[in-house]
């Protein structure tokens, strides 16, 4: 596994860096990678998993779409018994409440890698 290490008045030492420092990753390959190292920003990365939230829903709701037309097509032929139009958009709703309580359990986070493991 890769170790990495922060430059601490001219010695490499193997401690947690900050925002600033001068880091080097030693790859299991013994590959040394130098770095500064950059706090991770929490409303970049709120945004980005609700950006996701927000089109795995859209793609949740289109992937429907067939089965609202179904349902429509079947209403027009007066077929009861199967799935209806109110069912489906129902269950589109159910993607939307769903997709709303994802977003705000991600900005309740405020943990960088508990905002990336977020799954929805």
């Amino acid at each position: 596994m890769s170790q990495i290490e922060v430059l601490k008045n001219n010695q490499w030492v193997n401690e947690q860096p900050s925002a600033g420092d001068r880091c080097r990753e030693i790859l299991d390959s013994g590959a040394v990678i130098e770095f500064e190292y950059a706090e991770t920003d929490i409303d970049t990365l709120k945004s980005t998993r609700i950006t996701q939230i927000k089109q795995e829903a859209q793609s949740r709701i289109t992937a429907l779409d067939w089965r609202l037309e179904r349902a429509k097509e079947r209403a027009e032929l007066s077929i009861t018994d199967q799935e209806t139009v109110q069912d489906v958009m129902q269950l589109r709703e159910q993607i939307r409440t769903a997709s709303n309580q994802a977003e705000i359990a991600v900005n309740q986070l405020t943990d960088a890698g508990a905002i990336q493991q977020f799954q929805w």
